[in-house]
């Protein structure tokens, strides 16, 4: 067992490190006809992830019943999770600095105009209950989401053919690994260093929680991820059940699906349950952490996890006060609806820079990626070499092109570059009613965020 030292920064506004409470937030007390003093403090403990080993070695390909294998290229810096608790610390704290701010104004108003100090009670009940969710919700990202987790450092085999991108002269610099529990991908080691993402966040990886692992997010899964489902090749489903797993007696290959940006592997899992062969893809270290604690990769899981997402939402635009404060249920993926024959890893990398076999999958599935390109065409030259000739390129999503982007095209512009690097269309779509994708379940806000996504299902000639 190892565990990473703390990160100890030397500004104050983090010697909290050292023992100092969480929240610790001086509030202006409520005036009733003469103001006295009333403070709140929230001070929950510090920890940090525990890395559980370097060297366990799961199987690559998940058997029944088993767990979900996660890869690595190279070993994880754990610290990344305990910045990114450190930063939703923050934004936890500063939220509550805003909404006493706002109390002071509040009580200095109330008593200019002879007011009855009614919003001026609520505002610090709301704050009261706001930092003792925050902490509740804070405990459980320390200890049970954004924690370190066991994987496997290289997924093994030697490498026949790699990407066109990778130098040819370099190969005698890579360690190759060998093992007897290889699948159909071939992996080698490389010196890269992932970098974080914009959904190395706190906060998104509580609403990404929420859209996938939770009842609020049914009605966008349905839209988003049984359509791509619904794509998939038709003839490798003859052989199916009603409910789309592969029958004993089916004697049809399952299909070799890729699903790079896969967050919190929902869509990659919902693939997985239709009997085929899946390897999900997620570059953002805090994303893969909170998958793993779904997929209950330790002995402790309890089925179900509870967070409050909205607690956090910001202050504005909102509808009715008390929604703020609702729990949402976090349901863990029951591996048990994994029919034989099917399997399921998760590797941690860019997908850009991770060395893969060409011509290796049947089915590329994009759903809510292709915006985070730095570069699409490399993008699109990545998911052409991996797919085998007349595989299938599943997507959907927007093109709210990330700020990283450097080629920024509209949607007639993608498809005809789609055309251009090897690719003909099946089916290609814009939606016309605008489609929320967060939850979809009561009117919390006064605006509205959504989004018409581009489907397309493209097959490589």
């Amino acid at each position: 067992m190892h565990q990473y030292s703390p990160i100890v920064e030397n500004d104050a506004e983090d010697d909290y490190m050292n023992g100092s409470p969480l929240l610790q937030l001086a509030l202006l007390s409520l005036v009733l006809v003469h103001s006295m003093s009333w403070f709140f403090v929230n001070s929950p403990a510090s920890s940090s992830p525990t890395k559980q080993s370097d060297d366990t070695s799961p199987s690559p390909l998940l058997t029944h019943h088993s767990t979900v294998p996660f890869i690595f290229i190279t070993k994880p810096d754990w610290r990344i999770l305990h910045k990114l608790l450190v930063q939703h610390e923050r934004e936890q704290q500063r939220l509550l600095s805003q909404s006493s701010r706002s109390l002071q104004v509040m009580l200095q108003s109330q008593a200019d105009y002879s007011l009855p100090p009614i919003l001026s009670r609520r505002t610090i009940q709301r704050m009261d209950k706001m930092a003792s969710l925050m902490e509740r919700d804070l405990e459980l990202l320390q200890s049970k989401i954004l924690v370190a987790f066991q994987y496997t450092l290289a997924l093994p085999a030697a490498v026949e053919e790699l990407d066109a991108h990778d130098d040819a002269s370099q190969r005698n610099e890579h360690n190759y690994l060998q093992d007897t529990t290889s699948n159909h991908l071939g992996y080698y080691t490389k010196s890269t260093s992932a970098e974080n993402t914009v959904y190395d966040a706190g906060t998104q990886i509580v609403a990404h929680l929420v859209r996938d692992w939770s009842s609020h997010g049914q009605v966008i899964r349905r839209n988003l991820y049984d359509w791509c489902v619904d794509q998939l090749p038709v003839q490798q489903g003859n052989g199916n059940d009603n409910d789309g797993n592969m029958n004993s007696s089916n004697t049809k290959t399952p299909l070799s699906i890729l699903v790079p940006g896969a967050g919190l592997g929902r869509l990659a899992y919902e693939l997985a349950k239709r009997g085929h062969v899946v390897h999900a893809v997620e570059m953002s270290l805090g994303m893969a952490a909170a998958a793993s604690c779904i997929f209950g990769n330790d002995a402790t899981s309890n089925n179900t996890l509870e967070l409050h997402p909205y607690v956090m939402d910001a202050l504005t635009n909102e509808v009715d006060s008390e929604l703020r404060y609702a729990p949402v249920t976090i349901e863990r993926a029951d591996l048990t609806l994994l029919p034989r024959g099917a399997s399921l890893s998760y590797t941690v990398s860019d997908f850009c820079t991770l060395p893969m076999p060409q011509q290796s999958y049947d089915v590329v599935v994009t759903c809510f990626f292709l915006d985070t390109a730095t570069n699409m065409y490399d993008y699109i030259h990545k998911i052409y070499n991996a797919l085998a000739v007349n595989g299938t390129w599943i997507n959907v999503g927007p093109l709210q092109w990330h700020a990283n982007a450097q080629v920024l095209v509209s949607a007639n512009e993608l498809r005809e570059l789609i055309m251009s690097m090897g690719f003909y269309f099946a089916s290609w779509s814009i939606d016309e009613q605008p489609m929320e994708y967060r939850s979809c379940q009561k009117m919390r806000s006064t605006h509205y965020d959504a989004y018409r996504p581009v489907r397309f299902v493209a097959i490589k000639q």
